[in-house]
């Protein structure tokens, strides 16, 4: 899907620096008409669900088929009306999957925390926490100290449950490693 996959690579920069319209430049060749719009909807595209995607298979062949056209219409020489208007089509095309993705995503339940993550969650709070500390205790509470296999077991889980809280790792001014919640989880 060449035009679809173009949304989400980097806009023609003077389209968007000098925030010309291609009437003011002459006739230009479509994929550069195609980049200065793509360029107000590239957001758009990042943001639908690829998962949601998928389970929305008559959405995909939707956005697949203007493309096919787009493609089509390149090779032709359509006029560069014809050309905008199928354009138009496919990018707002591409707007509505992302407000119907979002909606999806708005509606779904919050999934639930793994018992490592709530644990994890409620021990970085506010506050960031030495990694070292967060795992000795993590082990303690499971009483496998010496268990080889078990603690592996549960160091995974624990790094799993950083995983799934997004916790940021980093250095203190005491030179200690700390984990932290993201910031956007605290604020």
């Amino acid at each position: 899907m060449k035009y679809f996959n173009a949304l989400l690579k980097d806009a023609d920069p003077l389209a968007t620096q000098t925030g010309e319209s291609h009437k003011s430049r002459g006739s230009r060749n479509p994929q550069a008409l195609y980049q200065e719009m793509a360029a107000a909807v590239r957001d758009d595209s990042f943001l639908i669900d690829p998962a949601w995607l998928l389970d929305h298979p008559e959405r995909y062949e939707q956005i697949r088929a203007l493309d096919d056209r787009l493609t089509a219409m390149e090779r032709t020489g359509a006029s560069e009306s014809e050309y905008h208007a199928a354009l138009a089509r496919l990018l707002h095309c591409v707007q509505e999957a992302r407000a119907e993705s979002e909606r999806a995503r708005v509606a779904a339940p919050a999934p639930s925390l793994s018992p490592a993550a709530t644990w994890l969650r409620e021990q970085l709070g506010e506050h960031p926490q030495p990694i070292a500390t967060l795992i000795h205790t993590w082990i303690a509470t499971h009483q496998c100290h010496g268990d080889r296999a078990r603690e592996a077991l549960q160091i995974d889980a624990l790094m799993q449950a950083r995983r799934e809280l997004s916790v940021e790792a980093f250095e203190a001014e005491d030179r200690r490693m700390m984990w932290r919640l993201p910031r956007a989880t605290v604020q």
